[in-house]
């Protein structure tokens, strides 16, 4: 998500801890079990890396014509290109794992099909990630959120040309990256999807159930690819992303052809204001509360927890070594829960990696994140 910020993974702890789910039981426990179950996959992820704000740079769908571009929206928020060099260095730096946000929609026709140079221009880059030996997840990201086109209505007259984009999309993706092992790549079905209105917090019934929808088509989709997708680990999200509220109470895990093949997402920028750098103070309360209500959720399941996106403003509120020990204890506590987080790079006011010197900017911070202080 590009970071200005609406965000969302954020209430009181009153709000929190009063909106516990009652815990899911997995449906696809008795079926045949996949060869790399997504628990053996992220079982070595503690923390990954989100390259963010590149790949997933895009105009705002009110300002697309589908007309494709071309590879120029890679640079189109001032980042530069994702090189070998600096995918290596993020493995250098001690993340387990890369995050891929990537947007489609400013890359297709009025059919929804996708240009092959921005194919061939993604796969480039998933080789990158693959030959460092980290493991990937790839995604649907701002064709999701307030400016673009896959939103969570509960208007029965606009989902039937979602749900039809959607596949076309997830078919082609599916087709295209099917040669990759199940033992590197995973998918995710799409970012923060929200409503018409642009509603993080309160969406309706119906706005959460079209989630619990979309995850399904998404799941089954690429099951009928074949291949490799068979069996793939598939990353499944809620409404908007978010962690507490009837978002997780109606949150249901579709239902599988092979068992061990889903994972749980949401994101956690928690609390917002501190993270924002709107107040320079935080309780790891606010954020422990986030991960009990999806650590409860899954409990009785073998499926694994990933918070997608978290992150701190650097270039604003409370001082760094506030900053640094919020992201230990964050850290700290997400691994007691086996909880697997990705940390949010935009490469502006939450860059942790200077991409054109390829430096770390924070390194306390960082240190702190991975575990090697005190």
């Amino acid at each position: 998500m590009k970071k200005q910020l609406l965000l969302l993974s954020f209430v009181p702890l009153l709000l929190l801890s009063s909106c516990v789910a009652n815990p899911l039981t997995d449906p696809n426990e008795s079926k045949p079990e996949v060869d790399i179950t997504a628990k053996e996959l992220l079982e070595n992820v503690k923390v990954g890396y989100n390259i963010g704000n590149t790949l997933d740079a895009h105009p705002g769908i009110d300002n697309y014509d589908f007309v494709p571009k071309g590879l120029s929206s890679e640079n189109s928020w001032g980042q530069p290109s994702i090189t070998k060099e600096y995918v290596n260095f993020i493995k250098e730096c001690g993340f387990d794992s890369i995050r891929l946000p990537v947007t489609w929609y400013n890359h297709v026709t009025e059919d929804f099909k996708i240009e092959d140079v921005w194919i061939n221009r993604v796969k480039e880059v998933v080789s990158y990630i693959q030959d460092t030996g980290l493991t990937c997840i790839l995604n649907l990201h701002h064709d999701t959120g307030v400016d673009g086109w896959l939103k969570a209505t509960d208007d029965k007259n606009k989902q039937g040309e979602i749900k039809e984009n959607f596949v076309t999309l997830w078919e082609q993706i599916a087709k295209e990256f099917n040669e990759y092992p199940n033992s590197f790549l995973m998918f995710e079905g799409f970012n923060e999807a929200i409503d018409d209105e642009g509603n993080w917090n309160t969406p309706s019934n119906g706005s959460i159930d079209f989630v619990n929808e979309l995850n399904q088509i998404f799941v089954d989709t690429v099951r009928e690819s074949g291949g490799n997708n068979a069996e793939r680990v598939l990353i499944c999200n809620t409404y908007a992303g978010t962690n507490y509220g009837n978002m997780i109470s109606r949150y249901k895990i579709p239902n599988d052809t092979v068992s061990g093949g889903i994972a749980f997402q949401c994101h956690a920028y928690t609390p917002w204001e501190f993270c924002d750098g709107q107040k320079n103070t935080y309780n790891a309360s606010d954020f422990t509360g986030a991960f009990d209500n999806v650590y409860n959720l899954l409990k009785n399941t073998d499926i694994p927890v990933i918070i997608g996106e978290f992150g701190v403003v650097f270039s604003r509120g409370a001082p760094m070594e506030t900053k640094v020990q919020y992201v230990k204890t964050y850290a700290e506590e997400a691994k007691k829960r086996n909880i697997h987080i990705y940390y949010w790079d935009d490469n502006g006011d939450f860059g942790l990696i200077d991409r054109n010197n390829l430096t770390v900017k924070h390194q306390d911070f960082l240190d702190a994140m991975l575990g090697k202080t005190n």
